[in-house]
């Protein structure tokens, strides 16, 4: 038995996980049209085989440049105790993070109102914010809010680490992780603020 995780504040009844809403968020994620120049999507940083996180220091960003920060994990963001995004924690809340990138002239590089009529010049769109809204029309609140129930939905299980931790809630390592792992887990974690910066 899994020792139980709850929601953190990151989870908001104003804007709960429903299949329609994690599914037009999921459309929109992998979208290249959210860029500049419709060639990078929130998902060409952010990998699904690795973990939605990048293998390298910086992302590659619409136009070719090098973004000035790592792309981050998003698995279990809605974990997230401190409940601020973005290595530096700017954002309040994962509806005003998601949006960041699109609009960062380093990453995705769209405007916030070219990305609403973008997306809403986009046919399928409308019977996806339909069914999960319950409306066709498209506003970048609204793509935000979808773009967030999608990465709360991205949630681990049944992982090595999980399951070395007995009904009781205290982990038994050894057999589970290999030493270089466990040596890993005895390193504290100091939470910090990290200074203000423009880039994702």
């Amino acid at each position: 038995m899994l020792r139980p995780v709850p929601d953190s504040r990151t989870s908001f009844a104003s804007n709960p996980i429903t299949n329609a809403g994690a599914t037009l968020g999921r459309v929109l994620f992998f979208d290249p049209r959210l860029s500049a120049n419709a060639r990078t999507s929130c998902g060409a940083c952010h990998h699904q085989a690795l973990g939605f996180s990048d293998a390298v220091q910086f992302s590659v960003g619409f136009a070719g440049a090098l973004t000035t920060r790592h792309a981050p994990s998003l698995l279990n963001a809605r974990f997230y105790q401190r409940g601020r995004f973005f290595w530096d924690e700017r954002a309040a809340t994962l509806e005003d993070q998601v949006l960041g990138p699109i609009q960062n002239p380093g990453a995705m590089g769209l405007r916030l109102d070219a990305l609403e009529y973008k997306v809403a010049a986009t046919s399928y769109c409308k019977s996806l914010f339909a069914a999960a809204i319950g409306t066709s029309d498209v506003t970048r609140s609204r793509i935000g809010a979808a773009l967030a129930q999608y990465v709360r939905s991205m949630v681990s299980g049944n992982s090595r680490y999980d399951r070395a931790f007995a009904a009781n809630g205290i982990p038994s390592f050894i057999g589970i992780l290999t030493a270089d792992e466990q040596a890993g887990e005895e390193i504290p974690i100091i939470p910090r603020r990290l200074p203000s910066h423009p880039a994702t």
